[in-house]
Parts: C-alpha cells; sequence; structure tokens
C-alpha cells in the first residue's frame, strides 16, 4: 500500500519553486531513487 503521509524531503521526483505568487511543480525523474525496491524506472520514448 502506498503511504503518502511523508515529508516533502523525502520527495526525490519533485522540485517546487516559489516566485511571489506563483509556484512552479517539476517533476524530474531520478532512476536512482525509484519507488519501491526493485522498481525500474521508465522512460518517456
Amino acid at each position: 500500500m502506498t503511504d503518502f503521509n511523508r515529508h516533502p524531503s523525502s520527495y526525490h521526483h519533485w522540485q517546487l519553486q516559489i516566485d511571489g505568487d506563483i509556484a512552479n511543480l517539476r517533476m524530474n525523474v531520478d532512476a536512482a531513487h525509484p519507488y519501491k525496491p526493485g522498481y525500474e524506472s521508465r522512460q518517456p520514448r
């Protein structure tokens, strides 16, 4: 089961940038930090 109760510092794939009233959320997949042990991240073609 996926547990979403975690501290934001544990997110390896998301980057949040706040500039005044504007916030940007970017996804940057890091294959060195898979979803689960043994899970292989796939890159889009």
